[in-house]
Order: structure tokens, then C-alpha cells, then sequence
């Protein structure tokens, strides 16, 4: 009789590795979050939503944001055209370790925050085949369903749109990425096809535009709902008009979520205007207590510069970088997925040079280094088990200012990332009961 462990490992083989490339271990080990870590990641997500939707609504009226948050180039003037709605987070995925000195937010993903339905897939096959007492599954499909229909309210209403009852949705995403992880899409568009709703994915390329209205050419149908699945960044890469496809989905007679706006707070500088006690005028009286909230968890981060004004005093900022190699992050601050993040202690001093030069050329912040957590956490290959010490980061979503479940990697790498070599595996989660 096939054992638990090996059902399961077929459950994730057909569900989410069905070309056979996937690149996640698969872990036997759950994790358990507690009634208070749950309200203590609630209370952060919340947070968090207030001040960036703050932020959006100020972008243009005050220097101070834009100096620290403005991006150069084409990027900034093409950010320029897109909408800004009376709401515009829809949803962001908050990259945080629970360290000795407690919860620790290392940066955010308020673009196109992945993860979620793989997430579902493993949290829903573990507790179906392999079985888990005293805990229960976090909702995650339903709070996304829910914050898709909110915006994509808000978006008909503000450009005087009939709102549907039921509008066409698709999931948009290179033709690759469709190839590559499409198990994953699946789980979320079955689920809004059973609530009812047409719903597919396609390569944003393949849309087709008439005037002002969408069309899916693949199922012959209109669109009225976008839910982006890239990054404003990759346009110029992937997207066979650049930069003008958003400005030509911005216009149109559809809803995108997230719209195209929020690259604007997706740079790791929104953490410096949060965490530096010399933008504190920059927020209102009611949002300041969510800017405290955001500050307890935020690392020592500053903007990388020649000067800098460390402990309240102005300092050459090269050497500080340079003598205080062992303690400090340094980040380009419009990366994701880990790339462009250098940990100083696993530099040469030779190599540490090279790094903070470039860094101090322009848009590099620099964050104090946390104290990374590890857990024993046993990964199967449909054959063997075998225990590795792994570090692990715990990363809350925000669903329309919600807490809307969580995100768990682990990895050999001290980024968590899917990017280098060594094991990696992506952990299902449940609520303790108790």
C-alpha cells in the first residue's frame, strides 16, 4: 500500500511539476503559526497597507516622496502616465524573519507578489493526504477572488465603466512563465471558473486591442479584468511594445491588478522613507502610528551616499560602508528576487570595494544585517527523506490592507532565494487552533 509521504509526492508532482522542473524541494516539515504571530503579522499587513496607498496619494504633491522614491529615466516618465486610483494596493507580499530580537521585515514585493497558489496547491494536498491535528488552512483563494472584484470595482467606476456582475478575468504572464509554472495559475483560475466567472491566462502580447476594448484571440472573448503576474521592469524585456503596453492597458476599458502605478512603492527605498526619522513630517498625524508600527520590524536602513548622517551625525560614506563591511546589506533598490543583494560578511575586503563603489553610483540602500533564524525541516524526493538545518523567512501577504496568509521558503542560501544553487524548498502553512 503507497504510504502517505508518496501520495502526497505525486499530488505536488502532478499539480505544480508537471513539466518536471521544478525546482523546490518538497518538504515533509509544515510550518505552524501561532494565534499571536498571526496577529502580529495582521497588525504589520494592515500597517503597511495605510502607508503605501498614503504614499500613492501624495506621490505627486510632495518632493520629499518622489526624492526618495523617483526613479530615473524612462521608467519615472512612463510611471508618470499611469492612473493612480482612489485605491491601488491590491496586494504585496512582505519579506520578513523571525529573528532572537523578533519579527524583522527585510523588503516587500507590492508588484506582482508570487506564490500564493503554489502555496494553496502544498497546504491543500498536505492536509488532505498527509493529515495535520489541531491546525487548519489559512484562506488564501477566496481573500484574492475578494480583492480582485474590490478593485476591479474601483477601476470601472473611476473611468465610468458599467460593473459587471460577472467579468471576464485574465491572468496575464509571459508565454515562458505560462509554460513553466502554469499548474500553479491553474489553481487559482479553476478556482474563480468555479465561483462561475470566465477566467484563463495569456501572454500579454497575444491581447488584442480594438479602440478601447480587450481581447482574449485565444477563447475568442472580451476582457474585463487584468490580474498582472509581471513586473513593470520586464516590459522593456518581454513586451513586443515596451513600455507603451502598460499605457495601452492603462487606457483601455478594463480593470489591471495591480495597476501598473504600483511600481512606484515597489523600491526597496520605501523602507528609507519609512524607517528614517528625517521623513517623519513626510506623514500625516493618523498615519504615523502605522509608520511606528512598520519601524519596529524594519532593519537600520539608510539610502547609500557619499554622505551620510549616521547616529544623527554626517559621515564619509564609503568608508563607513568599507568599516563596517561584517554588519551591513547593501541592496540596489529596484531589484527583486534576491538579485543585487550582497551580504558584506561573505564578501572579500577586495570584492566589498568593488560592490560599494557601485553602490554609491546611485539607487543602493544599505541595511543593518539580522541575525538569520534556521529550522530543522525534512525534504523528499519520492524516495528518501533526509533533515536539513535550513533557513527559513516567514512572508505575510496584504490583500487589500488585509492579512491574507503567509509565504514560507527555506534554503541553504542566507536570501532564501531559488536563484543560487543548494536546497530550497517552500513550506505549506496552518493556524495553530490554540
Amino acid at each position: 500500500m503507497t504510504n502517505p509521504e508518496n501520495l502526497y509526492f505525486e499530488y505536488v508532482q502532478q499539480h505544480l511539476n508537471p513539466l518536471g522542473i521544478r525546482r523546490a524541494a518538497l518538504s515533509l516539515t509544515p510550518f505552524l503559526c501561532s494565534q499571536k504571530l498571526y496577529s502580529q503579522f495582521s497588525q504589520i499587513a494592515v500597517s503597511y497597507g495605510k502607508i503605501l496607498e498614503y504614499v500613492f496619494q501624495r506621490y505627486e504633491k510632495d518632493p520629499r516622496i518622489r526624492e526618495v522614491l523617483g526613479y530615473d529615466g524612462d521608467l519615472e516618465n512612463h510611471l508618470k502616465k499611469m492612473t493612480v486610483y482612489p485605491e491601488n494596493m491590491a496586494f504585496a507580499r512582505l519579506d520578513t524573519f523571525i529573528t532572537e530580537d523578533g519579527l524583522r521585515m527585510v523588503e516587500s514585493n507590492t508588484e506582482t507578489p508570487g506564490g500564493n497558489e503554489e502555496q494553496t496547491a502544498l497546504e491543500t494536498g498536505f492536509l488532505e493526504i498527509v493529515g495535520l491535528e489541531g491546525c487548519k488552512q489559512l484562506s488564501r483563494l477566496e481573500v484574492v477572488f475578494k480583492t480582485l472584484m474590490h478593485h476591479y470595482k474601483i477601476q470601472a467606476e473611476y473611468k465610468g465603466l458599467p460593473v459587471k456582475k460577472h467579468p471576464t478575468i485574465n491572468l496575464i504572464t509571459w508565454q515562458w512563465d505560462i509554460d513553466r509554472i502554469r499548474g500553479e495559475y491553474d489553481v487559482l483560475i479553476n478556482y474563480i471558473q468555479k465561483q462561475g466567472f470566465l477566467c484563463d491566462i495569456i501572454d500579454p502580447n497575444k491581447l488584442v486591442f480594438e479602440g478601447k476594448d480587450v481581447f482574449n484571440p485565444e477563447n475568442d472573448t472580451q476582457v474585463d479584468l487584468l490580474y498582472r503576474r509581471f513586473t513593470t521592469d520586464e516590459l522593456p524585456k518581454h513586451a513586443d511594445k515596451g513600455f507603451e503596453l502598460a499605457k495601452q492597458m492603462n487606457d483601455a476599458n478594463i480593470a489591471v491588478v495591480n495597476p501598473f502605478c504600483t511600481k512606484r512603492v515597489d523600491s526597496k527605498n520605501i523602507m528609507v522613507l519609512i524607517k528614517d526619522d528625517i521623513y517623519t513630517d513626510v506623514f500625516s498625524p493618523d498615519i504615523l502610528e502605522h509608520v511606528r508600527t512598520i519601524r519596529d520590524v524594519l532593519p537600520w536602513t539608510l539610502k547609500v551616499a557619499a554622505e551620510m548622517i549616521v547616529d544623527g551625525k554626517p559621515i564619509d560614506g564609503r568608508k563607513f560602508l568599507v568599516q563596517e563591511k561584517d554588519r551591513l546589506v547593501l541592496k540596489h533598490a529596484n531589484s527583486y528576487s534576491s538579485v543585487s543583494v550582497y551580504l558584506g560578511e561573505d564578501q572579500t575586503d577586495e570584492q566589498w570595494k568593488e560592490i560599494v563603489d557601485e553602490a554609491l553610483k546611485g539607487d543602493h540602500i544599505v541595511q543593518e544585517e539580522i541575525k538569520l533564524p534556521t529550522m530543522p525541516v525534512t525534504l523528499f524526493d519520492g524516495t528518501a527523506k533526509e533533515t536539513y538545518d535550513l533557513i527559513y523567512n516567514v512572508n505575510p501577504y496584504m490583500f487589500n490592507n488585509q492579512f491574507g496568509g503567509i509565504y514560507v521558503r527555506a534554503s541553504t542560501d542566507k536570501l532564501t532565494s531559488f536563484k543560487v544553487g543548494g536546497v530550497a524548498t517552500v513550506l505549506p502553512v496552518f493556524l495553530k487552533n490554540t
